[in-house]
C-alpha cells in the first residue's frame, strides 16, 4: 500500500484510564495534580482528572503511525485543547491528509461522543521542504508585567536524559509502532515535549496549570543518552482570561532541538 492521497481519512476509537495518566506523569515528570490527584482535580473547573496534552500528542502520532505505510516523524506540530479529555469515556481519533507536497501535512483531532473536540491540530512530517506560516518567537507581547505573583521574563529550566526503558514504556503506553525509535534510538517527539509539560505543570506556572495550545518546531531529533535541557519563559499575561503565554526551547550540547510557544490557563494555579 502506498501513501494515502490528499483528502484520505482515518478514524479509530480510544478510551483512556487513570493508570495511563499516572504512567505518563511518571515518564514525563509532570505530576501536576490536575492529571493525577482526583481529590485536587474534582475541586477545579474540570471536576476530575484530565489527560496530559503531550500524552494526547503521542496518542495522535501513534494513530498516524498505525495508519500510514511508512514513518512520519513530526517536524512541526500544533495542537489546541479546547475541552478536557477524561478517563473513562470513549473518544474518536480522526486523521486527514491535507497535503503531500512539499511536505506531508496531517490534520489530527480527538472527538468526544457528543461531538466536542478535545484536541485539534496538525502535524507536518520531517522534511526540508516544510515551511509553515511564521510563528511568534521569543519576543514579549503587550500586557501587564505582573500576574499572580509572577513576572514577565521569569524562567524555569530542567535537564533530562532518556533511557531505552522509558522510551519503550512510552511506546507501550500509546501503542506507537514507529520503528525509528528502536532502529535509531530516538526519543519520541511527544516525550521530548513532555519535558515542557513537566516545567509548566510543576514549576512555571505550576500545579493547576492547564495547557490550552502549543506550537512546536522539532529542529532535530533527540537520541537516547543525550542530555536535553528544556527552558520555558513567561512572555505574556492576560489576567482577565487567566491566560499565560510562554516561550519554549530545548537544546542538546548547546544546539537547539526544540522551539515553540505554549498557552496555559491558570485559574486553578495558586498565586505565588
Amino acid at each position: 500500500m502506498g501513501m494515502p492521497a490528499v483528502g484520505a481519512t482515518h478514524e479509530e476509537s480510544v478510551r483512556f484510564t487513570q493508570e495511563q495518566f499516572d504512567t505518563f506523569a511518571r515518564l514525563s515528570g509532570d505530576d501536576n495534580p490536575i492529571h493525577v490527584d482526583p481529590d485536587f482535580a474534582v475541586a477545579t473547573h474540570f471536576g476530575g482528572t484530565v489527560a496530559h496534552g503531550m500524552m494526547l500528542f503521542g496518542v495522535l502520532h501513534a494513530a498516524t503511525t498505525r495508519w500510514l505505510p511508512e514513518p512520519a516523524t513530526p517536524r512541526y506540530q500544533n495542537l489546541m485543547f479546547p475541552a478536557p479529555t477524561f478517563a473513562g469515556p470513549e473518544y474518536r481519533i480522526r486523521l486527514e491528509i491535507r497535503e503531500r507536497e512539499p511536505a506531508l501535512t496531517i490534520a489530527q483531532t480527538i472527538v468526544a461522543d457528543d461531538g466536542t473536540e478535545t484536541a485539534v491540530g496538525d502535524m507536518i512530517a520531517w522534511s526540508e521542504g516544510a515551511h509553515p506560516e511564521p510563528q511568534i518567537g521569543r519576543r514579549r507581547l503587550p500586557g501587564p508585567d505582573k500576574y499572580k505573583g509572577f513576572r514577565l521574563g521569569m524562567t524555569a529550566r530542567a535537564s533530562r536524559l532518556f533511557v531505552a526503558a522509558e522510551v519503550e514504556g512510552f511506546r507501550q503506553l500509546i501503542d506507537d509502532r514507529d520503528p525509528l525509535y528502536q532502529e535509531h534510538e530516538l526519543v519520541p517527539p511527544a516525550l521530548v515535549g513532555g519535558t515542557v509539560s513537566h516545567l509548566l505543570g510543576v514549576e512555571l506556572p505550576g500545579p493547576g496549570a492547564n495547557w490550552l495550545k502549543q506550537w512546536y518546531e522539532f529542529e532535530r531529533p533527540v537520541f537516547l543518552g543525550e542530555e536535553l535541557i528544556t527552558e520555558v519563559e513567561l512572555v505574556r499575561f492576560r489576567p482577565e482570561k487567566h491566560l499565560v503565554d510562554l516561550w519554549v526551547r530545548g537544546s542538546v550540547d548547546g544546539r537547539h532541538v526544540l522551539s515553540g510557544r505554549s498557552l496555559v490557563h491558570t485559574r486553578d494555579v495558586k498565586p505565588r
